[in-house]
């Protein structure tokens, strides 16, 4: 339904997966991103541990050994399947959020960018009073008032960092909907869901796909600093739960170094990745849809 009427888009979609491949930096964030996902989808097989598993009080903070090759926690936990089990939360957690804040973002860009009215006007300056507000202080803020949960923390996430994505889409609408043959099929007495769903939707899909991969990459940073400020669920594992515990359990005033470094290279990896393939793609998206676009569209 989405694509019927966006033959630039299908046209590319090829050459534009081709471009992916052959650019050096989307392909190495996608084979950091493909790892990590890998990782975490396959944790149950990668380790004979619990992340529950306490261990004896010999094996608190131990470092890393043929037994637990990443060593352990304050309580003796294996570090490896802490790891591997949180980034899953981790990317869990980051994925939902996104999805929440991609659909509010992009139905709130496309009412004040297609349509003229007061609600749209409404629409437009609170994205203006989203974008200049301070993200993550507002998330600290508004994760106060709840008790600390997964739940609490998607929906902090989801509500709060939507703005971006209706800036970004409203604009794009703004502009598509002066196509000639926009205002044509307007004129032959087309209605604006159709238009909308088979015209104004495939154009900016490639703007959407771009703006979810920097939202997934702030929904990792920022559940990871919910969690290690202590605003996340304990009741699981996550990698910013573990900073927190690594931090209060005192491993920095003892250099454990095994404890401190796995979730922050886990967080650091999938923010580069994500980081890396959202720039590549933009370069990619803008070369082959100017390549591409038609005279008509104008």
């Amino acid at each position: 339904m989405f694509l019927n009427g966006n033959p630039v888009f299908i046209e590319n979609l090829r050459g534009i997966l081709k471009q992916i491949y052959i650019n050096k930096n989307a392909l190495t964030g996608l084979i950091i991103l493909s790892a990590v996902l890998a990782v975490s989808v396959f944790a149950p097989f990668l380790t004979a541990h619990d992340p529950w598993e306490f261990g004896e009080r010999g094996e608190v903070l131990k470092p890393p050994d043929k037994a637990n090759f990443m060593g352990t926690d304050e309580v003796g936990r294996d570090i490896w399947t802490q790891f591997i089990y949180g980034g899953r939360i981790t990317l869990i957690v980051a994925f939902i959020a996104s999805l929440i804040s991609l659909t509010i973002g992009t139905f709130v860009g496309i009412v004040f960018g297609y349509f003229n009215n007061f609600l749209t006007a409404v629409l437009s300056r609170m994205t203006e009073v989203f974008l200049v507000l301070p993200q993550l202080p507002l998330m600290i803020a508004f994760s106060i008032l709840f008790k600390p949960s997964i739940t609490s923390v998607i929906l902090v996430i989801g509500l709060i960092s939507w703005s971006s994505t209706a800036k970004l889409v409203g604009s794009r609408v703004m502009k598509v909907k002066e196509y000639k043959y926009i205002k044509r099929l307007k004129g032959m007495g087309a209605g604006d869901f159709y238009i909308i769903c088979n015209y104004i939707i495939p154009e900016i899909l490639p703007r959407i796909f771009i703006s979810s991969i920097f939202i997934f990459s702030f929904a990792v940073i920022s559940e990871s600093t919910l969690s290690f400020l202590g605003l996340g669920d304990p009741n699981y594992i996550t990698w910013g739960m573990m900073l927190r515990y690594a931090f209060s359990s005192g491993a920095v005033s003892i250099r454990a170094y095994w404890y401190i470094i796995p979730p922050g290279l886990g967080i650091t990896l999938v923010s580069f990745g994500f980081n890396l393939l959202g720039h590549s793609l933009i370069g990619i998206f803008n070369s082959s849809l100017r390549l591409h676009h038609l005279n008509y569209r104008e």
